[in-house]
């Protein structure tokens, strides 16, 4: 960063160059949305308000022309000038023209009926089977043909008489009349809603005698209570019968062992009573005695602006320290009008960074934030949990701000 006179090399966030005294300007931290208009920090890639991509909004010259053109046409027609009754006599010109050109021909459309109703083409509609005689009825001649009775009938005039063969009489068959079927009628079938057999599916029963254990697999809901009164069982049996106990959570889709009604419960084994330890007090550590660390970097009320400003905080190293010892940062503020601190996590380094998320925590106006460094030894507390021994007195305190 350098001044925008003189060209000195400034300090970041700097306001007022320190060789000429000219103020710099403040470089611009927010953009507008290109898609919801909406004010974000420029450091950001994703709108704050409406999730997207954040891409900077252009210029609104169009929004701006279209309102000066809406506030002229508003004079003109306040003035008079808008000649609106021209406009108006070319608009309807120029419908009546287009209204002429447009031909709209003859249509001659034949209706056709509609072909009669029958009955059986339509869905559903089933007529029942004309019945058909088993034989079929003979038909026998039995008397002769008769002779003519006139001159005009039989022979004509001229014809010579050719005498027919006589047949001979055969005795009657009786045959089966046909009898006569009425014409089907035509019936809509409708088929019958027909129910699937429910099986009802139940459990084995108590009643029902088992040789064997049964297996069942478990579905919500169910408890060893439950599918022990289900099946005639009590559920200590079953727990024993499957290696588990009351405390056991049963998984939906597990098999279990049923064992047959009746079957022994397994003896509980009583508790026996284990010896109490007799907790021994922790025996002292030695802490050694080592020199506070010197700050190096940066200096009493350095200040910083934006919120990923790359703060590094630097120490000397501390002589005579012990291999598993570190160095840990403390970081005080006021926030709210409550003092706050926050421990760094311990390093091996003589150098850290200040978290981003301290980033206008402190109070106003200053902004003001203090850190100070301590030698420290991380051990166990003999349950589990760290324990953090300083070996060193804090280090002088130094003051930071950060806007």
């Amino acid at each position: 960063m350098y001044c925008k006179r003189c060209g000195a090399r400034l300090q970041q966030g700097m306001l007022i160059c320190p060789e000429c005294g000219a103020r710099q300007r403040r470089p611009t931290r927010t953009i507008r949305c290109a898609r919801c208009h909406d004010r974000a920090a420029i450091e950001m890639t994703v709108c704050p308000h409406c999730g997207r991509d954040l891409r900077p909004a252009g210029p609104r010259w169009g929004l701006w022309l279209g309102g000066l053109v809406i506030v002229v046409l508003a004079g003109l027609w306040g003035l008079g000038r808008l000649p609106v009754a021209k406009m108006w006599q070319t608009v309807t010109d120029t419908r009546t023209q287009l209204a002429s050109l447009v031909q709209i021909p003859d249509l001659n459309i034949t209706v056709t009926p509609a072909t009669a109703y029958q009955p059986d083409t339509l869905v559903g509609l089933t007529p029942f089977p004309t019945a058909t005689p088993t034989s079929p009825p003979s038909f026998l001649p039995s008397a002769t043909r008769p002779a003519p009775t006139s001159e005009g009938e039989g022979t004509r005039s001229g014809d010579t008489a050719t005498p027919e063969p006589t047949p001979t009489p055969l005795p009657p068959t009786e045959t089966p009349a046909a009898t006569a079927t009425p014409a089907p009628t035509p019936t809509i079938v409708v088929p019958a809603a027909t129910k699937p057999p429910v099986t009802p599916t139940t459990p084995a029963a108590a009643n029902t005698p088992a040789t064997g254990p049964t297996t069942y697999r478990v579905q919500a809901g169910d408890t060893l209570e439950k599918i022990g009164a289900r099946f005639g069982v009590v559920w200590q049996a079953i727990a024993a019968a499957n290696n588990i106990t009351a405390a056991t959570i049963l998984r939906v889709g597990q098999e279990l062992a049923i064992p047959p009604p009746g079957a022994p419960i397994p003896p509980t084994a009583t508790p026996r009573p284990r010896p109490t330890a007799t907790p021994v007090p922790p025996t002292a550590t030695p802490v050694p005695s080592l020199a506070a660390p010197v700050l190096v970097n940066p200096g009493d009320q350095t200040p910083f602006s934006g919120e990923k400003a790359f703060i590094e905080l630097v120490w000397q190293t501390v002589a005579n320290m012990p291999a598993d010892a570190q160095y840990q940062v403390t970081v005080r503020w006021t926030e709210k009008g409550v003092s706050q601190e926050y421990p760094l996590d311990p390093t091996p380094l003589t150098s850290t960074r200040a978290p981003l998320w301290l980033w206008q925590k402190a109070d106003q106006p200053a902004r003001r934030y203090t850190w100070f460094v301590t030698v420290v030894l991380l051990t166990t507390d003999g349950q589990g949990g760290q324990r953090v021994i300083p070996l060193s007195p804090p280090s002088e305190p130094r003051t930071f701000t950060w806007d």
